[in-house]
């Protein structure tokens, strides 16, 4: 199994923060945050976020000065750490723009574990499979990792939330040449499930250009043939969510 962590450029995001004798966490933006290519978050977003904890840009209205000003903001303290990666994780969600929508029901073993809310939460707790509950902080391998769940109520009915999340290798299609490794990018998939209504909701990133992570030694020719499809990627997680959830079989899936 490969592992790889959150690798970004030391010159914004990495922090430590010593409060008494403690040293608290590393400040580890994601990938898909501090990668100024990447378009998982809009510099709307995070002006938006900017102003309302009035932080300083510290430059111009540019994205890099923007993240760098939430990443030294996050650096301050444990709380404000938390607050970011709260943060980043919503603002993800809500920028995904891909969806799929499909109606399935719980089966017998799936009714007796949303009876009671409590436990379900409880028992989703045991499958996580990082050590953060948020994107922001964890190390990911070529496997979808359940990094963050809750069973709550929103404006829409009784729900179970779901992130998932694994590493890719990206490589541009329009520059890529022989001998060019690509950009190891985070790949979050979020599913929200109304149990009540059976309504099944994934959001993804629909893009191309992605690869498995092959281990160095591996050939520019062997990293090519590792391809992935988008909608392969949102297969194994239904997958994973159908038994996780106890949802009856269904052909309806596409």
């Amino acid at each position: 199994k490969i592992v790889y962590y959150n690798v970004i450029k030391p010159l914004w995001f990495i922090y430590f923060i010593k409060i008494s004798t403690m040293e608290v966490a590393l400040m580890n933006l994601p990938n898909i945050i501090a990668n100024l290519n990447e378009e998982y978050i809009t510099i709307p977003s995070l002006k938006m976020f900017v102003k309302s904890k009035g932080i300083s840009s510290k430059g111009t209205e540019a994205k890099g000065d923007y993240i760098r000003a939430i990443s030294e903001y996050a650096g301050q303290t444990p709380e404000n750490y938390r607050e970011v990666s709260e943060w980043i994780d919503n603002v993800i969600k809500e920028g995904i723009k891909e969806i799929r929508i499909l109606n399935i029901s719980l089966d017998n073993e799936g009714e007796l574990l949303f009876s009671n809310e409590l436990n379900a939460q409880n028992h989703f707790n045991k499958l996580l499979s990082t050590k953060v509950p948020h994107l922001m902080g964890n190390t990911y391998s070529n496997d979808y990792d359940l990094v963050k769940v809750s069973v709550c109520k929103d404006s829409h009915g009784k729900v179970a939330s779901f992130l998932f999340c694994r590493m890719l290798r990206y490589f541009d299609l329009k520059k890529i040449s022989r001998g060019i490794s690509g950009a190891i990018v985070e790949y979050p998939i979020f599913v929200d499930y109304y149990y009540e209504q059976g309504w099944l909701i994934i959001r993804y990133k629909s893009r191309s250009g992605l690869y498995d992570i092959l281990p160095e030694k591996a050939s520019f020719e062997e990293q090519l043939s590792h391809k992935l499809n988008v909608s392969n990627e949102v297969d194994k997680v239904f997958n994973l969510v159908r038994s996780m959830l106890h949802l009856c079989n269904t052909d309806a899936y596409s």
